[in-house]
């Protein structure tokens, strides 16, 4: 069963993170972040559910995951509609694009 985070959680980890940030990552931040809002998509982030969106860039959110637990990154065309699943969290390295369902997690009995 999937654990949705709640508005609280996401503000602890956005403060969390904004307090490690050196000062030009965080002046990027200040001209995109938005309060946080639950935003749709299809057919993952259903009405009710959703998402938690906290950035936007042109036309890219930046948004927690709440069945992979991490951030993502995906389009959107219509405020409030994430338009693309993203389902490999953004780390800063990794610079995608990963559209598509969920994937499971595979288990590696070597690591």
């Amino acid at each position: 069963m999937i654990r949705l985070i709640t508005k609280e959680e996401i503000w602890d980890e956005l403060n969390t993170s904004i307090a490690r940030m050196d000062v030009r990552p965080a002046r990027l931040w200040d001209a995109i972040q938005i309060r946080p809002e639950k935003w749709q998509q299809e057919p993952w982030g259903r009405p009710g559910a959703g998402f938690w969106v906290v950035a936007l860039i042109g036309s890219t959110v930046i948004w927690h995951n709440d069945i992979e637990g991490g951030v993502d990154l995906s389009r959107y065309d219509r405020y409030g509609v994430i338009k693309d699943y993203g389902c490999d969290q953004y780390t800063g390295y990794d610079l995608g694009p990963f559209w598509g369902p969920p994937k499971p997690i595979e288990f590696d009995p070597s690591y």
